[in-house]
């Protein structure tokens, strides 16, 4: 059985919920990473740090869209959510960096500059 987990309700209030089968993580502290594998969570209320802007995008965190909305994340995957750990991020970076690994995110960087860069000057014909 899972454990009760905390969930960003607003900017600053942390309440706590019980843990629901949604699919992907969300507003919620790992709604499935608890089914899908062994979890250490210790974290409380007092360990959740939510600031007004992802630290990872810079956009403002609210509840808008799901792209600004906080999300929980482990900060070293496998420890679990425990203090120290955690790190609320916009909803949008977690969903980017959920299963990519540093390798895949520095290729994806290099081919946006690339399109910014074709943007502005055109596709070279030997592209």
């Amino acid at each position: 059985m899972c454990p009760p987990f905390y969930s960003v309700e607003s900017s600053s209030i942390v309440t706590l919920e019980r843990p629901r089968l949604t699919g992907a993580k969300s507003g919620n502290a790992s709604t499935t990473s608890c089914i899908d594998r062994p979890v250490r969570f210790t974290i409380k209320p007092s360990d959740i740090v939510i600031p007004s802007h992802c630290p990872v995008l810079g956009i403002a965190l609210d509840r808008s869209n799901r792209d600004h909305t906080p999300t929980l994340d482990e900060v070293v995957q496998g420890r679990g959510y425990v203090p120290r750990n955690i790190c609320v991020i916009s909803g949008r970076a977690n969903r980017i960096k959920s299963d990519a690994r540093p390798d895949e995110l520095a290729a994806i960087a290099a081919y946006a500059r690339l399109r910014s860069l074709f943007a502005l000057r055109g596709v070279p014909k030997t592209w």
